[in-house]
């Protein structure tokens, strides 16, 4: 019914985890009891050899933390599980039909050959064992299994027989002449022994079969499941473990909780399924009630259970009630009956007879006054002894009662299927009706109007259970209750009834399995199915304590009956181990490509991922198979969480897009009775953050930085240095422009002293021109000193005006003017000086040529023209003037120096 491949187990073993290892004949299995899933060993070897044939030996060494298997045909391997590796140690001639590391030696036997030893690092050659008189006791022989024992024992079962090897003196001793495939220790002296005809149980001090136990002819689902046993195993928690033929692998759990069942089965195919109701009478037989097929009798010393054998009209049980020599039996629609438990007499009370009202009586009670009180499905009656009549309870008319229960104060309470809860105080004669509330916020009330059942405790408190509702606790001076239900832990809100052992711990059944409750610590223990009850399904109002403290209670599938004392907590603490890891729902696998893990994460205290890889799952692991459903796990992953959390039942933490970053998940269990792990299994967790936000990232961030500050003082400090340059610059033009303000303003004031003479002097050759008395030989020369005069004037003139024009700016005044005649007297006056430098003056100038030009600028220009033609010729100076398309063109050509 799981994953194996196949039926036939060959060989169990458990790693130092807590994990189940089995050995098949098609490779090797792992199982995990938290998924309760088994998966395929398929890790190959370097070569790529893998384990795919008949397991023949399986053990685990705990110094090597390997698991060392041996498979027909193919040798020996290791399985490492630090870096999931696969080896093969050994290979002999002929295929290993099981061993065993004994000390330092490995044992091992071949097929039809014989039994050998040789040292665990396989440095020598393998030896055949010899006994004290030199023989090969085991020549020719299969070997099927080797265990060592105390007292320097050696045990080794073959296809005939099972002998004994005492090491130290190497004398044998014959135990048992049967196939044997299997041994394992349970104690000192306790030896399990698995062969071919079920399962032999012999004391190792005489060699005597203490038990043989086999497979029932029929099915059975808590037996043996096949006589052909190849396969035992003892785990941490004394559990055994049986892997067989046909049957699959078959667990014994240690009886820390005996729950003895009785269902129908073999010789005990006449019990009813759907057992309700129990009572003792007093020789103390108990007297069962089922809704299938009807009253049973059993002998609690004996545990024999029997029908009893009367009209078939009390087939459908919902009442009994031992009344001294008589047993009153409630049916479902077929009436009551009192039996008279001497004689066998039967009494039987259909609708209408001595006013009983209806066939169907569900709780029957003998009030401390004498009343015998019936609950029914239209209200109660009351039984009157003497009159053998019933009358019926007005107040509860119409009513479906479930029980009714006198409590230690005399009160009486009653239980209805919808009508809440009724009290009537017997004292006052006062009735009083308990219903739940239709405000939701009121938690003082009745959980629910159905109530299954109540009870009064040996502290005298009230507990009602009820159909949907919880369980309640009574406070009679308030009148209030307060409820217990799946908000405060417990499993599920339907409740059926609660009895009180001798430890004053109460017992509660529910649909979701039984609970041990103690009302002063509120300590709470849940059995359910894996702790070997029946069902998880109970009856409703089944349960009962008999005079010994023995409890019975009945399910759908039959009842169990156990004695609390006798139940032991289990002190095994399951180590909680981390099993797989994945990453974005991927399974990682160690060294494989782009899988952070170096090594197996059970064995990993640190993984470190990329920031890329923030989001991944790990699965855990309480490896506890007595009761692995009810196993419970917390983590807390430090850094994101302030409080434990438990662990879904899919046993995975999924961290989703955590920020770069180290984190810690800390992970604790406990086992099914609450025995908690005292150290926390802890996995340290480093997210990488991205390049961007790495140390180098950031020295490079800081370089940078004084990289731009320091390119930025530099660009600040060169545009300071720059402004300052300017400023000086701009003081230096300053300074200049003063400078050249003073020059010029000095030659000017010097221009306004020459002009004056100058114009007198020109005053006066124009005196000496009007005169008329110029001789010949002068007239030339009056004609230079006129010229230059005016040439002078007209410098000074221009010094003025460049002074005029820088202060106030200088304005063309352009009229329209003969240059023509312009340029001829300004030649004029550089005749004499070209006569002088012998350089010869010619011109080409038309009569006349008009144009719009500044008077004194034109004059000024040309004037320079002709002064530097004159200053830097060497023999001749040619002047033109001419007109070209509309434009005034004057021409200055000279041979100039060479």
């Amino acid at each position: 019914n799981s994953a194996l491949r196949s039926n036939f187990i060959t060989n169990l073993a458990e790693d130092c985890d807590g994990t189940i290892w089995i050995g098949t004949d098609r490779g090797v299995y792992k199982y995990d009891p938290m998924m309760d899933c088994i998966s395929y060993l398929s890790d190959t070897t370097k070569e790529g050899i893998s384990i795919s044939c008949h397991v023949s030996g399986m053990e685990w060494i705990q110094d090597r933390k390997e698991l060392w298997i041996s498979v027909e045909k193919q040798g020996l391997f290791a399985y490492s599980l630090s870096d999931r590796t696969l080896r093969l140690k050994f290979e002999p001639p002929l295929s290993i039909s099981t061993f065993s590391r004994i000390g330092n030696r490995l044992w091992y036997g071949q097929y039809l050959d014989n039994l050998y030893s040789i040292d665990t690092e396989f440095s020598e050659n393998p030896s055949p064992f010899k006994d004290s008189d030199g023989a090969e006791m085991f020549s020719g022989e299969t070997v099927n299994t080797i265990i060592g024992g105390g007292h320097n024992k050696v045990y080794v079962g073959t296809t005939s027989r099972l002998l004994e090897i005492n090491l130290t003196n190497r004398k044998t001793r014959l135990i048992l002449n049967d196939y044997v495939r299997s041994l394992i220790i349970r104690d000192n002296d306790e030896l399990w022994v698995g062969g071919e005809s079920g399962l032999h149980i012999i004391d190792t001090r005489d060699g005597g079969v203490i038990r043989h136990i086999a497979t029932p002819d029929q099915d059975e689902p808590y037996s043996l499941a096949d006589n052909a046993i190849y396969s035992l195993f003892k785990d941490r928690e004394q559990g055994m473990w049986i892997g067989s033929y046909f049957g699959g692998l078959n667990y014994l759990p240690y009886p820390y909780t005996l729950f003895e069942k009785y269902y129908p089965h073999g010789d005990m195919s006449f019990l009813g399924r759907r057992v309700r109701e129990f009572c003792q009478d007093d020789t103390g037989t108990i007297w069962i009630g089922t809704e299938d097929k009807g009253l049973f009798r059993m002998d609690p010393e004996s545990g024999q259970v029997r029908p009893w054998q009367g009209p078939a009209r009390h087939k459908n049980v919902h009442g009994l009630f031992a009344d001294g020599d008589w047993l009153w039996v409630g049916t479902f629609s077929e009436g009551l009956s009192r039996i008279n438990l001497k004689t066998g007499k039967v009494v039987h009370y259909a609708k209408g007879d001595r006013g009983f009202p209806e066939n169907n009586a569900f709780s029957i009670l003998r009030t401390s006054s004498g009343d015998l009180i019936i609950a029914m499905t239209v209200g109660a009656v009351v039984y009157d002894d003497k009159t053998d009549t019933f009358r019926a309870i007005p107040e509860l008319d119409g009513t479906f009662v479930y029980q009714v229960l006198e409590t230690s104060d005399g009160d009486l309470w009653f239980a209805t299927y919808a009508d809440g809860l009724y009290r009537f105080e017997v004292s006052q004669g006062r009735w009083t009706r308990y219903k739940t509330s239709e405000n939701p916020g009121d938690t003082g009330c009745v959980g629910s109007d159905n109530i299954t059942s109540i009870f009064e405790d040996s502290s005298h408190r009230l507990w009602v259970t009820t159909l949907g509702g919880g369980f309640c606790l009574f406070h009679p001076e308030d009148e209030t209750f307060t409820r217990f239900s799946s908000d405060d832990g417990f499993p599920g809100s339907v409740f059926y009834k609660v009895i009180e052992d001798k430890d004053k711990n109460l017992w509660i059944t529910s649909e979701n399995g039984l609970i041990r409750f103690r009302p002063e610590t509120g300590e709470k223990q849940f059995y359910t199915t894996a702790n070997g009850l029946l069902s998880d399904q109970f009856n409703f109002q089944s349960g009962f304590r008999s005079k010994s403290g023995k409890i019975y209670i009945g399910s759908i599938n039959g009842f169990i009956a156990f004695d609390p004392s006798s139940f032991r907590k289990n002190e095994y603490v399951p180590p909680i181990t981390f099993t797989d890891f994945y990453l974005f729902g991927e399974l990682m696998k160690p060294g494989a490509e782009d899988s952070p893990l170096k090594s197996n994460i059970t064995f990993a205290d640190r993984i470190v991922l990329k920031h890329n890889q923030n989001t991944f799952s790990l699965r855990l692991s309480a490896l506890s198979y007595l009761t692995p459903e009810m196993n419970k796990i917390e983590y807390k992953v430090e850094g994101l969480d302030e409080k434990w959390a438990e662990v879904d039942k899919n046993s995975m933490i999924t961290c989703s897009n955590l920020p770069h970053g180290h984190y810690r998940i800390k992970i604790r269990g406990s086992n099914g009775d609450g025995v908690a792990n005292p150290e926390a299994r802890s996995l340290d967790v480093t997210i990488k953050p991205p390049f961007y936000l790495t140390v180098l990232a950031k020295i490079m961030y800081v370089v940078m930085a004084i990289v731009l500050a320091a390119s930025a003082f530099f660009v600040l400090h060169r545009r300071a240095k720059r402004r300052q340059m300017d400023e000086m610059e701009r003081f230096g033009r300053k300074k200049e422009k003063e400078l050249y303000d003073a020059k010029i303003n000095f030659f000017t004031d010097i221009a306004h002293e020459i002009r004056t003479p100058l114009t007198l002097i020109n005053c006066t050759i124009d005196d000496i021109y009007s005169s008329k008395n110029i001789p010949d030989n002068l007239t030339e020369d009056m004609d230079v000193v006129e010229s230059n005069t005016k040439r002078l004037l007209e410098l000074v003139n221009q010094l003025l005006d460049f002074r005029k024009a820088e202060s106030k700016g200088y304005r063309l005044d352009i009229v329209k003017t003969d240059v023509a005649v312009i340029l001829k007297s300004v030649i004029c006056g550089f005749k004499v000086m070209a006569e002088r430098k012998n350089v010869s003056l010619t011109t080409d100038i038309p009569d006349s040529l008009t144009a719009y030009v500044d008077k004194d600028g034109f004059t000024k220009i040309i004037s320079n023209l002709l002064n530097n033609a004159v200053k830097f010729s060497c023999s001749y100076i040619h002047v033109k003037l001419f007109s070209d398309s509309g434009h005034l063109v004057f021409t200055v050509s000279n041979d100039g120096p060479k």
